[in-house]
């Protein structure tokens, strides 16, 4: 059902098609809050050193799937500046930058093809984070 309400996420609420056709996302997950409420999230890794996450609460029909209403949705933006992993195998992380990007700003985002300048954020693109991947596979929900 995970994956039916994830391609109905896609179908119906646009800002959550434009995210994937931007970053195309490695992780996405649906929560069930309650009867009433769930939340989807997609998590997208930008030039080995941000972590961008898009959320939105939604309500579909339990026996069709169909989405039915959302909330506003926004962005997380983290960057990680340091991975160590301790030594019973924990990654320990040193962030830096670290945004909340409301809907309003993301519509500006999106309208400027995810230029994060666009909407006064200065990404560092050409400085990747060593072991970078590490957060990619302990983030995984596969």
């Amino acid at each position: 059902m995970r994956k039916k309400v994830t391609e109905n996420i896609y179908l119906v609420i646009p800002s959550a098609k434009d995210f994937k056709t931007l970053y195309l996302p490695e992780n996405e997950f649906v929560y069930y809050l309650n009867e009433q409420t769930s939340v989807f999230l997609a998590t997208a890794y930008l030039h080995n050193r941000y972590v961008l996450e898009y959320r939105v609460e939604f309500q579909y029909e339990r026996e069709t799937s169909r989405i039915i209403g959302n909330e506003e949705p926004f962005l997380s933006l983290s960057e990680i500046v340091r991975i160590t992993r301790e030594p019973d195998g924990r990654l320990r992380l040193k962030h830096g930058l670290s945004e909340i990007i409301k809907y309003d700003l993301w519509i500006r985002l999106n309208e400027s093809q995810g230029d994060f300048a666009s909407i006064g954020i200065a990404l560092k693109n050409d400085m990747p984070v060593e072991g970078f991947d590490a957060i990619k596979e302990a983030t995984s929900r596969k």
